[in-house]
């Protein structure tokens, strides 16, 4: 798919889906470095996210949810 995505025969919203999560893995790279540090921000809770950790917004099955964690990182990439 990622070589070929015009053969890939998914959705558009799976699509968008993955598209998204690959700039959220870019953002956590980009600010921790890729690994444990990264992994560990996804999984504690966060009181930008109601308390609640990233990773469970992601993956609460709306695309809103995904776009919002993006757009987090996305700031803060950019120094807020």
């Amino acid at each position: 798919m990622y070589e070929e995505p015009s053969r890939a025969n998914l959705p558009a919203d799976v699509k968008e889906r993955i598209a998204n999560l690959v700039v959220i893995w870019q953002d956590l790279a980009a600010l921790f470095g890729p690994g444990e540090v990264a992994a560990g921000w996804v999984r504690r809770p966060n009181a930008d996210f109601g308390d609640e950790p990233p990773l469970r917004r992601m993956t609460m099955g709306l695309m809103e949810d995904l776009i919002d964690v993006r757009r987090y990182l996305d700031l803060a990439r950019q120094g807020w």
